[in-house]
C-alpha cells in the first residue's frame, strides 16, 4: 500500500556509541505521520541521530488503543519521507 505507515523505532538497547538527541519544548513541531492507514498529526517531543545513520523522532499521537476508544500516546518512529512530513498548525496541537 503506497504511501506506507511509519515504522516504531527499536529502542537504543546501549550497544554502540549513545545517539545524540535534540528535545523540544512541550509544544514543539509537528509532523503529519501515518499510521493505520491515516495521516495523524503529531507532536515532536524529540529527536535521536544513531551512528549509522537512522533519524528517529519521538512524538505524541492520539491513536485507536482497542475497542474505539482513542487516546494520547507517546511513540518513536524512524524518519521515513513517504511516511511522515511536517505539518502545518493544526487548531489544538502544537503552537
Amino acid at each position: 500500500m503506497w504511501p506506507p505507515d511509519a515504522v516504531e523505532a527499536r529502542p537504543w538497547n546501549g550497544d554502540g556509541p549513545r545517539p545524540a538527541y535534540r528535545f523540544y519544548p512541550p509544544l514543539g513541531p509537528l509532523l503529519s505521520i501515518r499510521v493505520g492507514g491515516r495521516w495523524r498529526p503529531a507532536v515532536v517531543r524529540g529527536r535521536e541521530d544513531r551512528e549509522d545513520g537512522t533519524v528517529v523522532y519521538h512524538v505524541e499521537i492520539t491513536l485507536t488503543l482497542h475497542d474505539g476508544v482513542r487516546g494520547t500516546v507517546d511513540r518513536a518512529y524512524v524518519w521515513d519521507p513517504a511516511a511522515m512530513h511536517p505539518a502545518p498548525p493544526v487548531r489544538g496541537f502544537g503552537p
